[in-house]
C-alpha cells in the first residue's frame, strides 16, 4: 500500500527473500529494500500516478542478511477503493555476471551461463556457412521448455514449430529486421513445451563482431516471464474492471482537477448534461454551474482545498446543454494522495429529474385539493 506494507505477495518473492508469505505479509518494503529512504513512496506515486509503470532497480535483502540485486517494475492501480502499488521484482544477479564475464574465455564462460536462471545460446548470424544455426544452447533450455538441449532439437526448424502460431509472423519479421540492420534482438513471444504448456519468453540478443566489425555470432538470453505476464493480465484486468464500473455506472461520474479542468467523466454524466463527449469536454465545469450558485460552489472548492471540509450533498439545479436545467443529486469529494495532499475532485450526479417532477405535481395536487376544500 500507500505505507509500504505488503497486502500480498507471490510464491517467487517467498522463496527469493526467505521469507514464509505470514513473515512478509507483517513486513514492509522498508525491511527488504537496502536502499530506502523515508518517503519515497509518496515521492514514486507521484511520479506513476497519472502515468506508466516506471522500471527500477535495487538491492534487496534475503532473511539470512545476504542481498541480491533486482529490477523492479512498479505501476499503480486501485483495489477495494484504496491504490495500491503493484511490484514485479526480478533477480538480475545473473544478467549482471554475464555482463561481467561475457569477455572471459569460452570455458569461464560456459561455467557461469549454465549457473544462472536464464536459458543463454550462441548463434550463428546470417553471413556464415551455416546461417542461423544454433552451435551453443545452456541446459537450462531443457529445463523452461522440456526439449534437449542439443543441437539436433533447437535448430531453426525446431524452434519454429515451438513459436506459438500466434507470435510468429511478428517474430519471424523481427528476426529478419535485425539479421539485415545488425540491432539487438530484443521481443516478448510464446513458445509450446514438451508437455504442450505455453511459456511466455523474453529474448534478448546481440550481434557480437570482431575488431574489423565482421559479424561473429549472435549472443541471446532468454528469460521465462510466464509469472511477470500473468501478473500483467490480473493488472490489466483490474484496470478494465474499474473503467468498465466507472463507465457503465447508472449514474454520472466525474474527475475534476484542482484546476477546475475536466480529467475523467462517463457517458452517464453525458445523458444527463444532454452534451456530446467532445462538446462536454470542450465546455468549462463553470458553464454547469447556475449564476445563483456560483459564489457558493467556490468557497465550498475553497474549503475543500483548505481541509475545513471532506465532502458534501446537496440537490441543485445545473445547466445543460442549450441552457436547460437539469435538476440532480450531486456528491463531491476531494482525493488525496499518501502524503494527504489533494490530487482532484470526484463527484457523483445522479439525474433525479424525474423525481422533482412527482414532487411537483404532488404538490400542485394538494394545492387545488386544499383550494376546493376551502
Amino acid at each position: 500500500d500507500l505505507e509500504g506494507r505488503f497486502v500480498d505477495v507471490n510464491r517467487q518473492a517467498c522463496e527469493s527473500l526467505g521469507y514464509t508469505r505470514r513473515e512478509l505479509l507483517g513486513m514492509s518494503v522498508a525491511d527488504i529494500e537496502t536502499e530506502f529512504e523515508p518517503g519515497s513512496l509518496e515521492r514514486l506515486w507521484k511520479r506513476i500516478a497519472s502515468g506508466p509503470p516506471l522500471t527500477l532497480e535495487g538491492v534487496h535483502r534475503r532473511k539470512d542478511g545476504t542481498t541480491f540485486p533486482v529490477e523492479i517494475r512498479v505501476g499503480v492501480y486501485e483495489a477495494e477503493e484504496r491504490p495500491l502499488m503493484l511490484a514485479l521484482a526480478r533477480d538480475i544477479s545473473g544478467r549482471r555476471e554475464v555482463e561481467e564475464k561475457i569477455r572471459e574465455t569460452e570455458a569461464r564462460y560456459r561455467t557461469l551461463v549454465e549457473q544462472i536462471p536464464a536459458v543463454t545460446y550462441i548463434q550463428e548470424p546470417l553471413e556464415s556457412d551455416n546461417p542461423k544455426a544454433i552451435t551453443y544452447m545452456s541446459p537450462q533450455y531443457e529445463a523452461m521448455l522440456g526439449y534437449p538441449a542439443n543441437a539436433e532439437m533447437v535448430d531453426e526448424e525446431h524452434w519454429l514449430k515451438t513459436l506459438h502460431p500466434e507470435d510468429r509472423e511478428r517474430v519471424l519479421a523481427e528476426e529478419v529486421r535485425t539479421d539485415e540492420t545488425g540491432e539487438p534482438y530484443r521481443v516478448e513471444y510464446r513458445m509450446i513445451t514438451r508437455d504442450g504448456n505455453v511459456v511466455w519468453v523474453r529474448d534478448e540478443a546481440e550481434l557480437v563482431r570482431n575488431a574489423e566489425g565482421e559479424p561473429l555470432y549472435w549472443l541471446g538470453v532468454q528469460y521465462d516471464i510466464t509469472e511477470q505476464k500473468r501478473a500483467e493480465e490480473e493488472f490489466r484486468q483490474s484496470e478494465e474492471r474499474f473503467r468498465a464500473t466507472f463507465e457503465q455506472a447508472a449514474v454520472g461520474i466525474l474527475q475534476v482537477g484542482l484546476d477546475a479542468g475536466w480529467l475523467r467523466f462517463n457517458d452517464k454524466f453525458c445523458d444527463i448534461t444532454g452534451y456530446r463527449r467532445e462538446e462536454l469536454g470542450a465546455a468549462s465545469v463553470f458553464s454547469l454551474i447556475g449564476p445563483e450558485d456560483f459564489d457558493r460552489d467556490f468557497e465550498r472548492g475553497v474549503s475543500m482545498l483548505a481541509g475545513e471540509l471532506r465532502d458534501y450533498t446537496e440537490e441543485k439545479l445545473i445547466i445543460g446543454k442549450g441552457g436547460r436545467r437539469v435538476w440532480i443529486n450531486l456528491t463531491v469529494s476531494l482525493v488525496y494522495d499518501a502524503s494527504d495532499e489533494p490530487l482532484y475532485f470526484i463527484a457523483v450526479v445522479e439525474d433525479i429529474g424525474k423525481r422533482k417532477e412527482a414532487e411537483e405535481e404532488l404538490r400542485q395536487s394538494e394545492e387545488r385539493f386544499r383550494v376546493l376544500s376551502e
